[in-house]
């Protein structure tokens, strides 16, 4: 048994070793002090789990602690952007990628973006940090094709990231900037009308003309956004966030690429303690080669998402005390939408499904609203207890119901007028890989085609998603 000094004495010496280990943080043990390798042990413990959870190599923990400390953005020196081959061009190969200077070139400037996020870590741990059993943004993947209906795309040169020479495995870790964190949509279009600078430049990353409405910005934000939460307690969760990386960070290509090839550094986000700071960071996980595009690794934190028994134990371990919780956005936000294809006068007649409720609100609003009947479903029977004993029965309008939404026919729920799916289709995916809606064609297709079965003809079903169209 090591006592503390003896502890501390260690982790002083290999903090050194470590560091001393690569060129770029070289430094004699003379110019480092006992305060300064104390602060480096507060700051080991401090994230010391977030660190062991997203798989960051340990010989590369005080490389990247050290930057953080020291604000550097540095991915800039050792990447730069090259131009594709047009989309046409059925020949396209690695090395055919054209190196250029984009508009955008690696900045990597911190601008500031992020804060607390919410729910617990597997591995439980009190270190606090992204939630991520293995790393993930979020990170699922939500890039997608497709812009709302009258918003014109500029033709624009597709980049990806490229090394400037070779990295080994293990040679570094850099930090990825985030434009913006936000919310939910709501949040997102205060954020993006305060500042003109971030609206063109997510109206440059989108490929969008400059004179695109924030709206319609904010509506294309699920092509490059991302989603992720970090751990807090029962009595103070948080929130869960969305987040855009950088233009860097948005162009590493996602695992199943046009170029066909493999993954080759993995991207995380992690949040530094000290300034409530969320990023991303990456690192190689094999051999870079210069000019030869970078592909980041499967990310795999909501690789539980569409497990039941994820979603027990993690409303199990709320033990029915947290906050009723929305994915995406309130029914506030959907209130006019409803408004639209459902007139107030007509709802006390109509029967409404919520498909995958967990422990949001949205059917005791829609009760509120007016609809006459409001069934919820989920396969946690936590949630619905909890949500049941929160709100009742709503006069009669509210329905609770433990079920499997890709099977509702054994639950005999007969037809209804409105269906509503806020992130379940989501979750389902991702509890396969990367948010890739084609690596869960069972899942989802299941789900799409229980809501079509239960639906009333001329009948709505309001799908919130961040997935890619093409795919759901």
């Amino acid at each position: 048994i090591f006592s503390r000094p003896r502890v501390l004495s260690f982790l002083w010496l290999w903090f050194l070793a470590s560091l001393s280990s690569l060129a770029m943080f070289s430094v004699d043990s003379a110019d480092v002090s006992e305060p300064e390798a104390a602060l480096h042990l507060a700051l080991l413990e401090q994230h010391q789990p977030q660190l062991a959870s997203i798989g960051l190599p340990p010989q590369l923990w005080p490389v990247l602690l050290a930057k953080l400390r020291a604000d550097r953005l540095d991915a800039g020196e050792a990447f730069t952007f090259a131009e594709l081959p047009p989309d046409d061009d059925e020949e396209t190969s690695s090395q055919e990628c054209h190196n250029k200077e984009p508009p955008n070139k690696p900045k990597n400037t911190a601008n500031g973006s992020g804060g607390l996020l919410d729910t617990p870590v597997e591995p439980d741990t009190d270190g606090g940090g992204v939630e991520t059993a293995s790393p993930k943004p979020s990170e699922k993947d939500l890039r997608m094709e497709g812009t709302p209906q009258g918003v014109e795309r500029t033709p624009a040169a597709r980049y990806v990231v490229v090394p400037a020479s070779d990295i080994d495995v293990g040679g570094d870790v850099w930090l990825i900037d985030h434009c913006i964190s936000f919310e939910d949509l709501a949040d997102a279009v205060h954020v993006v009308s305060k500042h003109p600078s971030l609206h063109a430049r997510l109206v440059e990353m989108l490929s969008l003309t400059a004179d695109t409405a924030v709206s319609d910005v904010v509506d294309n934000l699920h092509r490059v956004a991302f989603t992720c939460s970090v751990k807090g307690s029962v009595e103070n969760p948080g929130k869960r966030r969305y987040y855009v990386m950088d233009e860097l960070g948005t162009r590493i290509l996602p695992p199943s690429n046009e170029l066909g090839l493999p993954p080759s550094v993995r991207v995380a986000p992690f949040l530094y303690l000290p300034t409530a700071s969320l990023l991303s960071v990456f690192w190689p996980v094999a051999k870079l080669e210069a000019g030869v595009p970078i592909v980041r690794h499967t990310l795999q934190a909501m690789q539980s998402y569409g497990k039941q028994a994820y979603w027990e134990k993690r409303y199990q371990a709320e033990g029915g005390v947290s906050p009723d919780f929305e994915w995406y956005c309130p029914y506030d936000t959907l209130r006019d939408l409803m408004s639209e294809l459902v007139p107030p006068s007509r709802r006390a007649s109509l029967r409404a499904l919520i498909v995958g409720c967990g422990t949001s609100t949205m059917g005791p609003d829609m009760a509120k609203d007016g609809f006459g009947e409001v069934v919820n479903v989920d396969f946690s029977t936590t949630a619905v207890a909890t949500l049941q004993s929160r709100h009742g029965d709503g006069g009669g309008a509210l329905r609770w119901v433990v079920a499997d939404v890709t099977a509702l026919e054994e639950a005999a729920l007969g037809a209804f007028d409105v269906i509503v799916d806020k992130g379940t289709l989501d979750a389902l995916a991702d509890g396969h890989t990367d948010g890739d809606m084609s690596t869960a064609p069972v899942a989802v297709a299941a789900l799409l085609q229980q809501c079509h079965r239960h639906l009333c003809p001329g009948g709505h079903f309001v799908l919130v998603s961040l997935a890619e169209p093409t795919s759901r």
